[in-house]
Order: C-alpha cells, then structure tokens, then sequence
C-alpha cells in the first residue's frame, strides 16, 4: 500500500484536473489510484467545501463544516500552515524594527559639517573690522619666563583706534603705576618728553623691555600675518559670549626667513560674522637664551574715548 505525506511530490499534476472533476464520491466518481492523485482530489474538495461554506446562510452550519473541513487535514499540513503563519509574522515584526531604526538612524544624522573659511579671509575680516573709526578696549596680559629671568605675569588696559593710537593703563613691575600711549605719530610716557615713533626701541628701554610697544599696534601685527606666517584656519570654537557669533581659530607659524623679531608663533579667534578679534595670543623668544613671553589680548568691547586721550596732553 503506497503511503502519501504532503510535500513529498511536485505541485505539478499533469492532466488530472482535465480529466476528473468529480467532488463527491457517488456514480461515476473516479476511485484515485496513486497519493497524486489523492492530494488533487483532497484539494478540490477543501476549496470547493469552503465555496460552499461562504455561500451558506446557515451560520452555525457553515461554522461546522469550515471545522469539519479544517480538522480533515492532514496533522502535518496543519502544522506546516501555523508555521509558515508564525514565520511571516516574525519576518514582519523584524521588518517594522528595523524599519523603525533606520529612519531613527536618519532622522538622528548630524548635519553636514561646514568648511571652514580660508585663513587669509578670515584675516582680512579682521583687518576689516579693526579698521572701523571706533575705540576697541582689550585686557593686555603678559607671562615671561627664561632661565635668565624670573617668570612673573603683567596685565594692562589697552585701548586702541585705528590709526597707530592706543592708550596703556597698568602697573609695571613692582607695583610701579604706568600710562603710556601714542597719537599715531609720538609714542609718550608719564610726564616724559615723547619720542618720535620711529623711535620705539628706546621706548622700550624706558620700560624695561617689559612692555614691546611693537606688540600695541594690534592692527599692524595682524596686516602683516599673510606676508610673515604659514596660516591655516584650525577650527570653530564656541562664542565668547552667550548669543555670540562662532569663533573661527587661525593658528600662524612664523617663517624661518621672518624670525628678527622673535615671534615664533600666533593664533587669534575671530567672530565669524563680525570680524572682531575676540583673543589674539602671540608666543616669543624662547630660543639661545631668550626670555619667553606669551603675550594675549582679550577683547572686552567699546569704549568711549575721544582723539585727545591718545596724546600726553590731555
């Protein structure tokens, strides 16, 4: 006796359903012969039992009949059915997850990265904004240090307009009280009598050589970072202040053919928007015996100065 488990053949049968379609045993009913056959006819008479069932009006018989018709399956086909059911419903439930993920994932995706600008565009902003007819005050702070010299650290007032006028409000060492500053043309100290600006090293022997009045003129240092210094725009950094514009950092590495004066390194942070140096830091000396000083400016806003307190006779 041929034994039939579903599965075992091809859903592949021929002519058989040309040639039988007879659903109910009775007279003239075809007797199958082989499992082929018997699973065509099995078949047949489970979609035409349920036909039958969804056109019935009959509730409650039609309920017992697609029950009747359900429990006449074979076990394994059963089986195989609530498999292949649990199947896709987990393939859908992996799906929706993942589908989910992925449009958290790209919701989530930073947004892309904006170039920096070109340091010598930055540079020329704030040259720009340094030029503007207005009184900018910055905290001037000083740290020297050398194995000939003792570190210490200065800080000053300076204000500056644009036109080599800037106004030096501090104490030297010791506690010694000093004011200094120059017009555009005189450099004066205190009470002194003024020295032509051409003559700023001697100003700077009456200081002690503590205070370069060459690293005052902010204006004239950043003008000459394209021609002196290897530029390169680093990075942005947060604003100085709360609702401030975005600092853009442009470090500058002095030239081996530009060194006579010492500066080895700079860097300043500009506001992207404004041009306004907001910190300006330079770092000198430091080689054959040098004193090394890192000297910062740190913008601390407008003033309100008139031309005449540039000049010694104010």
């Amino acid at each position: 006796m041929n034994t039939y488990e579903p599965g075992d053949e091809q859903d592949d049968f021929g002519d058989l359903a040309r040639c039988d379609d007879t659903l109910d045993a009775g007279e003239g009913a075809v007797d199958p012969q082989g499992p082929l056959q018997k699973r065509w006819l099995m078949e047949q008479r489970f979609v035409h039992g349920l036909l039958r069932a969804m056109h019935s009006s009959d509730a409650q018989g039609r309920q017992v009949r697609v029950e009747s018709i359900l429990a006449a399956l074979p076990r394994r086909s059963r089986l195989r059915l609530v498999a292949r059911v649990g199947l896709a419903a987990a393939a859908l439930l992996v799906l929706a997850g993942a589908g989910a993920y992925l449009v958290e994932a790209f919701s989530a995706r930073p947004e892309p990265v904006q170039a920096l600008p070109r340091p010598e565009h930055v540079v020329a902003q704030a040259l720009a904004s340094l030029r503007e007819d207005v009184d900018r005050q910055y905290r001037l702070s000083i740290r020297s240090s050398g194995q000939a010299a003792a570190e210490q650290s200065l800080e000053f007032k300076v204000t500056m307009r644009p036109g080599r006028r800037f106004l030096v409000e501090g104490h030297l060492p010791f506690g010694l009280p000093i004011r200094a500053g120059c017009d555009g043309k005189v450099l004066w100290l205190g009470k002194l009598r003024p020295l032509p600006l051409g003559q700023a090293s001697r100003f700077n022997a009456l200081v002690g050589d503590v205070l370069d009045v060459g690293y005052l003129d902010l204006e004239t240092i950043v003008q000459g970072l394209p021609k002196d210094y290897e530029l390169r725009s680093v990075r942005r950094e947060p604003p100085a202040a709360p609702g401030g514009d975005t600092l853009i950092r442009v470090e500058a590495t002095r030239l081996p053919e530009r060194l006579s004066n010492h500066v080895r390194a700079a860097f300043l942070l500009v506001e992207e928007g404004t041009g306004t140096v907001r910190h300006f830091e330079m770092h000198t000396g430091g080689r054959a015996g040098l004193v090394e000083r890192q000297i910062a400016f740190d913008y601390e806003g407008l003033a309100h100065r008139k031309v005449e307190d540039y000049s010694q006779a104010r």
